[in-house]
């Protein structure tokens, strides 16, 4: 094992999924592998902008709280605070990789069968197929900014 480098699992790419008759969702492999690596099954899931749902290992999301919790003083923080975890869903991955969206979450960002499943590095968003498609004009925006593009190295 000495010298070998160990590839640490992200949340990358983007992958398009149908969720099954019971809001199950067949997270991919190299998702699964996110979760794996992170030594827990436990999946996170929250809304924070009402456009997609987000998905974190347990690890990310206590980060996340202590993150959060560093910052208390703030009143905005609590309000955060109770935003996302009004909409928190803790599941597991099952033996097939799959987690159960349930309809509350589901309707709250217009999910009804096709999703899009994009890795967001420390976290995966899980769209809607249509949504996603309809966002794909700001992201392209995004993109056409050299000043964004330079300032992280991308161009």
């Amino acid at each position: 094992m000495e010298g070998q480098v160990v590839r640490k699992a992200r949340f990358r790419s983007n992958y398009e999924r149908i969720l099954d008759g019971k809001g199950r969702l067949s997270m991919p492999t190299k998702f699964r592998e996110v979760f794996r690596q992170s030594g827990f099954d436990d999946v996170m899931i929250t809304c924070v902008d009402g456009r997609c749902l987000r998905v974190y290992t347990l690890p990310e999301w206590e980060r996340f709280e202590e993150e959060l919790f560093a910052n208390k003083s703030d009143p905005r923080v609590a309000t955060i605070v109770s935003a996302v975890n009004s909409h928190l869903v803790e599941c597991s991955l099952d033996k097939q990789g799959r987690i159960v969206l349930p309809a509350k979450s589901r309707d709250k960002v217009g999910i009804d069968k096709e999703v899009v499943l994009n890795g967001s590095i420390l976290y995966a968003e899980i769209w809607a197929k249509d949504a996603w498609e309809e966002s794909e004009s700001e992201r392209d925006e995004v993109l056409k900014d050299k000043s964004i593009l330079s300032k992280y190295n991308i161009l």
